[in-house]
């Protein structure tokens, strides 16, 4: 509900962003990274290129435990943030990862790493057809190729929100409100 509340107040991603670059200096990286986990979701709602395909976005709080067992998913955060199910009943798991820093880049390994999320997502879990990583820096790490079946969605995506009169940041606060423009 915080998160929800804070996001709520932007008139555009480049906003919240800079609120979002406040709260990590000011060692709240978790808020920042609730609000960002929020973000996701609403923008895989409404972002046609996948509005299209994904039936239910989930946070992984909110993921039901059915689902859960199927998917073999653990209880606690360790690396998979959301869970969609496609229109086809196939599942996707999906990281969320905030940088203040845009030139940050992802590594595969060590604490944090994309490995992680990879090997969480395609060998511990079941069932998970597709992962993505949605993440504000504005490119994927280099050895991407080591990463099967994983997408990424970079800054560009998230500035884009702001494009044609913040158009796309619209959409995502309207859903986050139960709207639909």
């Amino acid at each position: 509900v915080k998160a929800l509340k804070i996001l709520n107040q932007f008139s555009s991603f480049k906003a919240l962003n800079q609120q979002l670059e406040q709260y990590t200096k000011n060692q709240q990286t978790k808020l920042a990274g609730d609000i960002f986990e929020l973000a996701v979701k609403l923008y895989l709602q409404t972002n046609p290129k996948y509005r299209t395909k994904l039936k239910n976005v989930w946070l992984l709080k909110e993921v039901k435990e059915n689902i859960k067992q199927k998917l073999n998913l653990p209880n606690e955060d360790e690396g998979i943030d959301l869970i969609a199910e496609t229109y086809d009943k196939r599942y996707w798991a999906i990281q969320a990862k905030y940088r203040s820093d845009p030139k940050e880049t992802l590594t595969l390994s060590g604490s944090g790493g994309l490995a992680t999320f990879n090997s969480l997502a395609f060998s511990y879990c079941k069932n998970i057809s597709h992962g993505l990583v949605c993440t504000t820096v504005d490119k994927p790490p280099k050895k991407i190729r080591l990463l099967k079946s994983v997408g990424f969605e970079t800054l560009e995506s998230w500035l884009a929100l702001d494009d044609n009169n913040q158009e796309g940041w619209k959409h995502l606060v309207a859903k986050s409100k139960g709207r639909i423009i």
